[in-house]
């Protein structure tokens, strides 16, 4: 027996088999309009220009400034746009321009932004007790980079308190430290907002002066604390989850512990660079003795990496720390962290592939796995449009700002595309033009190489056919 019926314009086939319980229904087409399917990527991209949208039109309003009269919308516009991505390069001094509302603004457009757009939105329904559809299921394990055998809701709260005791330890170790200097009232406001700044790998600050942590040069308890708060940020939830939160008995997952030898081995070496190439700098690390340049090494190489904060002048560093740091920009945290860059997955993803071929190996193995050759080809991908990208915002600022010298323009553009934060001083001075390019490099650097590309390309095209092989030479 069999039926069709229309049921909501839906036109559907209903088959009843005889001697059976079960019914077959299929639907028919219908010339009924529908609306074409938003992909995910793109529905995340319009969440964080909404976001970017409503914390710029906050920080116009007249209560955002210190002074009296709204800030230009272009100027509330970069700073909303710089919170979001996680970037922390600003056009005004924070600390001084904005009132304690538009601080606050700030903080919290720090917060909305190292969550993600569907992370925040996704845990805002869970708090409320309300369901997730399978949609922004996906949305937000693909914000996150998780995989589908890892609980939403579960792993949604974990974040939150990892995320919580995170910055109120930080906060608590920053008070201490901040006593020392300031009135009980701005220490704690100074210690909460550093605390987020540096979780969140903003990398901005609330002092007024202009040069970040200068101040505390000398000081191991801010500089160390600071450190371990944008480590944790910059290494995601789910590595340290993996390292001490695992049941007894499993085995840690290869790529927490790719992700632990590559961020050992890039702040090892960006210490002893740093170390070496500034040391006799009187401009940066000259002056100071021994001990304080250790720590200013290890600092700038741990945080200054991914959240752009520091505690020299970079505008007096040499050129090949600008080399360096562009680099190291350029890889960033971790997937599914605060972080933007290429990732160091993706980079210990190359480096491991790169040894088991010089190995001679024919397939790409580390700890005992073999490597998917798939992900080595994204990985190559994302390294390739990311410095390319960097080269192209290069030429653009350079087209837009060519009074400014390209060590300076190379430099700014991998820490905004890296969504740094860190600079030699020029934001401020960039045209308008200029300005404009840094925000769109921003947000494209928050959304990641493989996200633009995956908006630009939706579609998975899967070949019925492979061509044949052929071999070219390699030097």
């Amino acid at each position: 027996m069999a039926k069709d019926y229309t049921q909501d314009g839906i036109r559907t086939h209903e088959v009843f088999r005889p001697g059976s319980t079960k019914t077959i229904k299929v639907e028919l087409p219908t010339n009924r309009f529908r609306f074409p399917q938003i992909p995910p990527f793109l529905t995340i991209a319009f969440g964080f220009v909404a976001l970017i949208l409503v914390g710029a039109i906050l920080l116009s309003l007249p209560f955002a400034r210190a002074e009296e009269g709204g800030a230009p919308f272009l100027t509330a516009l970069f700073t909303s746009t710089s919170a979001i991505s996680g970037t922390g390069l600003a056009i005004v001094e924070t600390g001084e321009y904005w009132s304690a509302a538009g601080q606050v603004i700030i903080m919290i457009l720090l917060q909305l932004g190292a969550f993600g757009f569907m992370c925040s939105s996704s845990l805002l329904l869970i708090l409320l007790g309300k369901r997730i559809g399978i949609r922004e299921r996906t949305l937000t394990r693909q914000s996150l980079d998780m995989t589908e055998d890892q609980s939403l809701s579960s792993i949604m709260y974990q974040i939150l308190i990892f995320t919580a005791f995170s910055e109120a330890a930080g906060m608590l170790l920053l008070f201490i430290g901040f006593s020392r200097y300031f009135a009980t009232g701005k220490a704690l406001w100074y210690a909460g907002f550093l605390s987020v700044s540096a979780f969140t790998n903003g990398g901005m600050d609330i002092f007024g002066t202009g040069d970040s942590l200068a101040a505390f040069y000398n000081d191991p308890l801010i500089l160390i604390t600071i450190t371990i708060v944008a480590i944790l940020g910059a290494i995601s939830f789910i590595v340290v989850a993996d390292c001490f939160l695992r049941g007894r008995g499993k085995r840690m997952h290869i790529d927490t512990k790719i992700v632990l030898v590559m961020t050992v081995l890039l702040i090892f070496i960006g210490t002893l660079l740093f170390f070496f190439v500034e040391g006799n700098n009187p401009a940066t690390l000259g002056p100071y003795p021994l001990g304080e340049k250790l720590l200013l090494s290890f600092f700038h190489s741990a945080a200054t990496r991914t959240a752009g904060l520091s505690a020299i002048d970079f505008g007096g560093i040499r050129s090949l720390t600008i080399l360096v740091f562009a680099v190291l920009m350029s890889f960033g945290g971790v997937a599914g962290s605060t972080c933007g860059g290429i990732k160091i997955n993706n980079i210990g993803l190359l480096l491991y592939a790169t040894i088991s071929t010089l190995k001679g190996h024919e397939h790409p193995h580390a700890f005992g796995k073999e490597l998917s050759s798939s992900q080595v080809y994204k990985a190559m991908a994302i390294t390739l449009i990311y410095f390319i990208a960097g080269l192209i915002t290069t030429v653009l600022l350079m087209l837009t700002d060519g009074n400014m010298s390209f060590s300076e323009l190379f430099f700014e553009s991998y820490s905004a595309l890296g969504t740094v934060g860190a600079s030699m001083g020029i934001t401020a001075a960039l045209s308008v033009p200029g300005k404009f390019i840094i925000m769109v490099v921003m947000f494209s650097g928050r959304l990641g190489p493989m996200t633009i590309a995956s908006i630009l390309m939706s579609r998975n095209k899967y070949s019925q056919f492979r061509y044949p092989v052929e071999f070219i030479r390699m030097g």
